[in-house]
């Protein structure tokens, strides 16, 4: 999602593409812009150590 982020996508569209592919959020629904950015930020986090 980062690589994603980085080429200039926006959460929305990240979140549109995540739901395309049929992945799902945590509790089975569809991905969220809010849910992406959460994600982005934790991965984000995780990579900086």
């Amino acid at each position: 999602m980062l690589a994603r982020r980085a080429q200039g996508l926006s959460c929305e569209r990240i979140a549109g593409e995540l739901n395309a592919l049929g992945f799902t959020a945590r509790r089975g629904g569809a991905f969220s812009q809010k849910q992406v950015q959460r994600l982005l930020h934790r991965q984000a986090a995780t990579s900086l150590g």
